[in-house]
């Protein structure tokens, strides 16, 4: 008696679509993060007009994606050297102050990614899907 398995012809995953669109979701996923760690609460009324932003903290964050030997990393991050008050007004040690205004911080990008990133893997590999 012999038991031959019943497969479909052909491929299951278009492997380059689905590393490719792996890639771009996790891509699209930094650049939101970047976005919001970047976008600045209202200015407080107890600053008065005179005070002005000047953006420094906006300019400080990046992102990047590398993909190879079997992973993706994303990285979403701000360079102390551009902004060194950046742990304290968004970082895991911001002030109390910084969070009653509205600045967001590490912990809230972290939950962004966590919400963001899954459904673009999973519409990533069905698209992928032959």
């Amino acid at each position: 008696m012999r038991l031959d398995p019943i497969l479909p012809k052909g491929k299951l995953l278009d492997f380059r679509k689905m590393s490719s669109g792996l890639v771009k979701a996790m891509s699209d996923t930094v650049k939101a993060g970047q976005r919001q760690m970047q976008s600045y609460p209202p200015q407080p009324a107890t600053l008065g007009p005179r005070y002005r932003r000047t953006g420094t903290l906006r300019r400080s964050w990046s992102s990047d994606v590398e993909s190879g030997m079997n992973r993706i990393v994303g990285v979403v991050g701000s360079n102390a050297n551009i902004a060194p008050y950046n742990r304290r007004v968004q970082g895991k040690e911001q002030t109390p102050v910084f969070a009653a205004y509205g600045w967001p911080d590490v912990f809230d990008l972290k939950k962004s990614v966590e919400k963001q990133l899954p459904p673009r893997l999973r519409r990533a590999v069905k698209a992928a899907a032959v």
